[in-house]
């Protein structure tokens, strides 16, 4: 597999074919992976709502984030007509809630832990 050689035994036709399915199966993986990212999202958020280090808000909206990162993800794979319909609006609540996370980490940080005792 060093060079171009091995496909040659392949047409034009299937070549493009392999293209297109590569393209396709990376979107199936990329939204398996977000639904998986979303429950990652709903276990961070409810941790972070019974934390006293962080602001409660934040907790709500990474839950919200996380809810909303599985339901786009069964949306692909259950309704796939619907996507167009949905998408990109249904993300919007997802990055809402990572960028105000960020953010608040970058701008305020965590409580000290002298300061909430």
């Amino acid at each position: 597999l060093a060079g171009p050689e091995y496909l040659q035994v392949f047409s034009e036709e299937q070549l493009e074919a392999l293209a297109l399915f590569s393209i396709k199966l990376h979107g199936v993986g990329y939204n398996i992976s977000l639904l998986f990212f979303g429950i990652h999202l709903i276990l961070l958020g409810i941790l972070m709502k019974l934390s006293v280090i962080f602001p409660k808000y934040l907790g709500a909206l990474l839950l919200l984030g996380g809810i909303f990162y599985i339901i786009n993800s069964l949306v692909w794979f259950q309704f796939p007509d619907w996507v167009g319909y949905i998408y990109p609006g249904i993300l919007i609540p997802c990055a809402l809630g990572e960028w105000i996370f960020c953010i608040f980490l970058m701008v305020k940080g965590l409580k000290s832990v002298s300061s909430v005792s």
